[in-house]
């Protein structure tokens, strides 16, 4: 899809998430901040992306997420 002009898939977006997943302690940190603050990985993943792609979602969006 497209986004400010940027064009961003999803297999880019899955590429991302498991190269920053398999860092070390980064499974076990985002798997701890789900059980203990609810957190949502997958977003935290994504808000993570988008600003490397200099992009930063405004209120709106994350709520629609």
């Amino acid at each position: 899809s497209k986004l400010n002009g940027l064009n961003l898939s999803d297999a880019d977006f899955w590429n991302f998430s498991i190269s920053v997943y398999q860092k070390p302690n980064v499974q076990s940190i985002l798997l701890q901040g789900q059980a203990q603050l609810h957190a949502n990985v997958n977003l935290a993943l994504l808000c993570l992306w988008m600003t490397q792609q200099g992009v930063q979602l405004s209120q709106t969006q994350l709520e629609h997420l």
